[in-house]
């Protein structure tokens, strides 16, 4: 008697086939948003290259020298914060229960783990269904669905749809890009497999398995290594870009494990590392190369690196990268040349387009990660998993305007594309120059007011250190934003000749100093007059100047200058970037320092940006402006306040707060331990009150938060006025508010 496999059907409203960040975005900003969600996911874990069995890291908008506040809020941020709260040392297992918990506790999502779709149903133009087998439970499931998302990596989906597809480089005829190779090479990057080792507190030996590498330090020239790193600082053990990484990818594994165990025998073996690494032992090797690039799927739209380096402005943007031209030779670990990957310095970030993201063949089928729409060149900055989570939360928005409507993506008009936008701005998503235009908002008809507002200006009184000017020196950048600057104020110390640049910046909002405005050479005061609180006063002079950010560029031979740890947003430090000759070009002259610090500074005329208005502006984070309401210096003995108020009573079911968290750190999920697991400006404790029959009535009294957006949802009350009273942070002395929205039932 012929025995079957079980069979079963699972029907949903959006089917999302791969479970690393992409496909968790996705599948996660489906369901809150109600629909009826699947996510499928062919290994054992979810977050692809970043699960506990790859530990690649996340990398997003932070991988370039120029990027400002460039956190990815919205999920990331939450999931990130999150981990960072509970998981400070970095542990992969407590980052995989953090990833984990955020699926598990989504009612309308459904997982599927350790199942492989291998045959898929299609209509001429769309995808009925598509059916996997989960090994360990002999079972066999198809999954129907009028929508569906290709979140594979690989294009998996597209691939079995027929969808065209482009693997390999472009030449440069093709396209026009001038990173592009002279003609097509059909090879990728390759992969990487991380390893982990611990201190035993005794000797630990290692024999090196026959089959794997040998290696001496004449091998490794061009490879930066040292016994004091631990498998994070190796992901330049890369191979199998010559390969084909899809069907060769077994073959590219038992390569890398070659390399790794050759790697870790030359750390413990070898002359030059052995009396340092005694102790050490070999803890985890990973079993999956972490994978850079495979296929690319053909979508209504390729986005190409003119894109990324002119910053083009789409009408359907959804998304946002940020991450450098990041090109990896296809012979990896065993290319001669002297760097293993290649970095070209953008510009800033840039926004993605909806039509980049889904299929321009099969109509039903979305796709966000590394598969996307793209170059090779432009993939280069896509693929990091940070950017293709974005997309995901993007992709999974649109596809419940899809659903509402019944429209198939390439059917969305400007109009839907415009609603995608402002329900991905609602749930704290960022697209560049896309400000909240919700109708629904009561809080933009609401005139705000706050019990005080914070100058640009880092006093004295919070000077911790001083950073030296030697050299190239340190560059400050401020706001302005009323037109004028008579005086810039520096605090600094020391003696000697110092020399300033007054730059003015782009016209995209980059944080690069582009246009000269005024110099000074001039002589430094000295350490005495520091301890009494002097500035060193610069006379500007200027007006009509257009809104944005300004930079001051300072250096001195044996002068100081003071910073804070109170961080004020929109005063920063900048430092001269890498003098590396591969990676120099004309963005690539400064990065920001520990985004934990603050310049001390004083600007004259007092610049109105930290007012109560710029929680309702529209953009929630740092574009041209700070874009905050910060409040005066306080001890929080009383509250600061932010207060909202009608002409007429508002129905009001529920309120949306965006706190400052320190958008200018990059936190890791795993590998890094941090010293913190808050950010100093979040704000920590507050109340929401709402002013019926003139009568304050408390909505929410929140203690311990964390996290950087919060939705509070309650029982619709008729109200003239709504008060939010901060009366604590995580360590800075003020209180620090992105946005407020307010929404009525439904």
């Amino acid at each position: 008697m012929k025995k079957l496999m079980k069979e079963q059907e699972r029907f949903a409203d959006f089917v999302v086939i791969g479970g690393g960040m992409a496909g968790v975005s996705a599948a996660v900003s489906a369901a809150r948003r109600g629909v009826k969600t699947i996510l499928v996911q062919d290994r054992p874990v979810l977050g692809g290259n970043a699960s506990k069995e790859i530990r690649v890291w996340l990398h997003g908008a932070n991988g370039n020298p120029n990027n400002g506040y460039f956190r990815e809020t919205g999920l990331m941020e939450e999931l990130k914060l999150e981990n960072l709260y509970r998981n400070p040392h970095g542990n992969a297992e407590s980052w995989h229960l953090t990833l984990h918990n955020a699926v598990m506790k989504e009612p309308n999502l459904e997982v599927f783990l350790n199942t492989v779709i291998t045959e898929i149903e299609t209509e001429p133009d769309r995808i009925t269904s598509v059916k996997g087998f989960t090994l360990a439970s002999e079972t066999w499931t198809t999954f129907y669905a009028p929508y569906f998302a290709d979140t594979t990596g690989d294009g998996t989906i597209g691939y079995l749809a027929g969808v065209p597809y482009r693997t390999g480089q472009e030449s440069r005829d093709e396209f026009g890009e001038k990173l592009a190779r002279d003609t097509y090479e059909p090879y990728t990057m390759g992969g990487t497999i991380m390893f982990l080792a611990k201190d035993a507190g005794r000797p630990v030996p290692f024999e090196k398995p026959d089959w794997a590498h040998h290696f001496e330090e004449k091998d490794l020239e061009h490879r930066h290594h040292s016994h004091k790193e631990s498998g994070i600082f190796f992901w330049w053990m890369e191979w199998g870009g010559s390969k084909d990484s899809i069907h060769d990818n077994e073959d590219v594994k038992m390569e890398l494990w070659k390399i790794v165990y050759g790697m870790w025998d030359h750390l413990k073996n070898g002359p030059e590392h052995r009396e340092f690494t005694e102790r050490l032992e070999l803890e985890w090797v990973g079993t999956l190369p972490g994978k850079r690039e495979s296929r690319r799927l053909e979508g209504a739209y390729l986005l190409t690196e003119h894109d990324i380096l002119n910053q083009t402005d789409f009408w359907d943007a959804v998304a946002y990268g940020g991450w450098n031209l990041d090109h990896h030779p296809s012979k990896g670990f065993f290319d001669k040349e002297k760097t293993p990957s290649f970095h070209y310095i953008i510009p800033g970030i840039y926004n993605i387009p909806l039509r980049s993201l889904y299929a321009k063949t099969c109509r039903n089928l979305f796709f966000a990660g590394r598969n996307i729409s793209a170059t090779h060149v432009a993939m280069c900055s896509t693929r990091v998993m940070l950017t293709s989570a974005q997309m995901g939360e993007a992709v999974g928005t649109a596809a419940v305007e899809c659903l509402s409507t019944g429209r198939l993506p390439s059917e969305l008009s400007p109009v839907d594309v415009l609603r995608i936008q402002q329900n991905l701005l609602k749930n704290d998503h960022y697209i560049i120059s896309v400000p909240n235009s919700d109708e629904l908002d009561l809080a933009r008809e609401a005139t705000v007011s706050a019990s005080s507002c914070h100058p640009v200006d880092v006093d004295l009184s919070d000077a911790v250190e001083t950073v030296s000017l030697d050299g190239k020196g340190y560059t400050v950048m401020f706001p302005v934003q009323n037109g004028e600057l008579e005086q810039v104020c520096v605090l600094l110390s020391g003696g000697g000749t110092l020399k300033a640049t007054l730059w003015q910046g782009d016209d995209k909002g980059n944080y690069i100093p582009r246009h000269k405005l005024a110099s000074w050479t001039l002589e430094c005061l000295a350490d005495e007059a520091v301890k009494t609180g002097n500035y060193l006063t610069l006379d500007c002079g200027l007006d009509e100047l257009k809104p944005g950010w300004y930079f001051l560029e300072l250096s001195g031979v044996g002068i100081r200058l003071h910073v804070s740890s109170h961080v004020l947003t929109g005063v920063r430090l900048l430092k001269p970037w890498m003098d590396n000759a591969s990676m120099k070009n004309e963005y690539s002259n400064w990065t920001m320092t520990d985004g934990r610090k603050s310049p001390c500074i004083k600007i004259f005329p007092e610049q109105q940006v930290y007012t109560a208005d710029q929680t309702v502006n529209g953009i929630a984070r740092p574009y041209y402006q700070p874009n905050l309401w910060i409040s005066g210096r306080t001890d929080f003995l009383d509250p600061e306040q932010l207060i909202l108020q009608w002409e007429s009573l508002q129905r009001i079911s529920e309120i949306r707060l965006s706190f400052d968290t320190n958008l200018d750190v990059q936190i890791q999920n795993m590998w890094l331990e941090y010293d913190f697991n808050t950010f100093p400006n979040c704000v920590r404790s507050y109340r929401l009150e709402a002013r019926v029959e003139g009568i304050w009535e408390e909505l929410a009294d929140i203690k311990g938060n964390y996290q950087r957006h919060r939705i509070h949802r309650f029982n619709a009350v008729a109200a003239d006025q709504l008060r939010l009273s901060v009366s604590e942070t995580w360590g800075v002395p003020y209180a620090s508010i992105y946005e407020i929205r307010v929404y009525g039932p439904e």
